[in-house]
């Protein structure tokens, strides 16, 4: 097993430790490189489950002498095929309704295995086993309505929530004055 801090950046660019600086504990399982990152995905004893952590972003790792834990249950393939930009969630079955075009889109997210169903109309429908954050949604927003959340409703009114929430903080930027940006 492995121990580490982790830290993200202010707004002024400074290092400052997530969590008050927890120490996480992981069993670490593989190193991928994703979007220009490397990241370690390992089992969280805290959270019980494999995350991702940037390699980066790791702060004083530590390797401990204790047998790490291994889920037989774990591939890297499984994974990615379910994590979006490394970002975890609440891990749900997600449908969606498709057009066609986007199949391809699709399977390179969420891999071949994935059940279709054939609609009329040049579209199709799948069930895909996706952990819920905001670049699932993202991915998504993308395809402007050509890909659908079906259900469950909680997924549809969390992504609509989080459009709701984007459109508010423009509109309420658009009604602010910014004289400094209208001088130029």
């Amino acid at each position: 097993m492995i121990e580490f801090q982790y830290y993200d950046y202010t707004g002024g660019k400074e290092k400052v430790l997530r969590n008050d600086g927890e120490v996480y504990k992981v069993s670490p399982y593989a190193l991928v490189w994703n979007d220009d990152r490397y990241y370690m995905l390992g089992y969280s004893d805290k959270r019980q489950k494999p995350l991702a952590f940037r390699v980066d972003r790791m702060y004083l790792p530590t390797i401990l002498d204790q047998d790490r834990y291994i889920d037989p249950d774990f591939t890297v393939d499984k994974y990615m095929n379910h994590v979006l930009r490394m970002f975890s969630g609440e891990q749900c079955h997600v449908v969606l309704e498709c057009e066609d075009r986007l199949m391809q889109n699709v399977i390179d997210q969420f891999g071949n295995a994935i059940p279709v169903e054939d609609l009329e109309g040049s579209r199709f429908r799948t069930t895909v086993d996706v952990e819920i954050s905001p670049p699932f949604f993202s991915w998504v927003f993308q395809f402007e309505g050509d890909i659908r959340i079906i259900s469950p409703e909680e997924v549809i009114t969390e992504y609509k929530q989080m459009l709701d929430k984007v459109l508010s903080a423009q509109e309420e930027y658009k009604n602010t004055e910014r004289e400094e940006y209208n001088e130029v």
